[in-house]
């Protein structure tokens, strides 16, 4: 918190010294709003991008993991389904 007391503070200092007038510094501290939300939106969205580069080159990288991970959930499905029409044979075959 006094971080932002003392950056603020040096900011409106700077624009006090260079411009004398207090309609200025009055039109910087409300520029500081949408300046602000600006700045959290690009942030948002750089590590929204970062989570994508990462799991392209991820994908990219380990192509065949990812491949054998589907592979593996073919199989699983397969089994289940065999399982279920096993399951549901055996059923028809006791009633």
């Amino acid at each position: 918190m006094i971080f932002f007391i003392i950056y603020y503070g040096f900011s409106f200092g700077i624009v006090w010294s260079s411009t004398h007038s207090l309609l200025w510094v009055g039109i910087f501290t409300i520029c500081l709003i949408p300046s602000r939300n600006f700045a959290l939106l690009y942030t948002k969205n750089i590590k929204k991008y970062r989570q994508h580069v990462k799991f392209l080159s991820i994908f990219y990288h380990k192509r065949s993991i990812v491949f054998q991970i589907i592979e593996e959930r073919m199989a699983i499905m397969r089994f289940l389904q065999n399982a279920k029409d096993e399951y549901i044979v055996s059923v028809q075959l006791e009633a």
